[in-house]
């Protein structure tokens, strides 16, 4: 059933520059599972996520556990509500890499019941493990969805490089910033 919902996931993102089995090894999330700090949405291409705060500041993720035998845990902060959502590590047709991460609730060290209240896929556009990821959202827009992440130590830093990567892959409009002052009202 999951190799279906996949496929058919694959099938729509055919048109994005960044679905390429080439560039796997600049997508690979099974290389970043070490997270040592919170890591915060900078921005997205959309306005409203159902999952990643709505239209809220300051959206961050934390890992619970990093296991790489088992599926990465971490909570994601919306507000005063925590969720936590459970990754499954998959690749992509055509790629070697785990490109793709099929989030889930579900307690720490539980599986994700039968049916979840959060389903769904996401895949990597482009992973610096130390400084920025842009993650696509295939819920979002039939997958054109687009948001780019920073660890909390780098959050206030231009990183050229990762905002070149997100303009190219996502657009430069519309772009919401949703990381102003998160750190001085943390």
């Amino acid at each position: 059933m999951i190799l279906i919902i996949v496929a058919a996931l694959i099938r729509r993102s055919d048109a994005f520059l960044d679905f390429n089995p080439s560039l796997g090894a600049y997508q690979d999330e099974s290389k970043c599972l070490n997270w040592t700090e919170p890591w915060y949405i900078i921005y997205r291409n959309y306005e409203f996520d159902p999952v990643f705060g709505d239209s809220t500041q300051c959206v961050s993720a934390s890992v619970v556990t990093s296991d790489p035998a088992e599926p990465a845990f971490w909570t994601k902060e919306q507000g005063e509500t925590t969720r936590f959502l459970k990754d499954t590590l998959l690749s992509s047709p055509g790629y070697t890499s785990k490109n793709l991460v099929h989030v889930q609730s579900a307690a720490p060290g539980k599986q994700p019941s039968e049916h979840p209240e959060v389903d769904f896929y996401l895949s990597a556009a482009f992973l610096n493990c130390n400084g920025c990821r842009v993650i696509r959202h295939h819920d979002i827009d039939a997958g054109a969805g687009c948001t780019l992440w920073k660890p909390e130590s780098k959050i206030n830093e231009r990183d050229e490089c990762c905002e070149f990567i997100y303009d190219l892959l996502c657009g430069t409009s519309p772009k919401y910033h949703i990381s102003e002052n998160c750190l001085t009202s943390s």
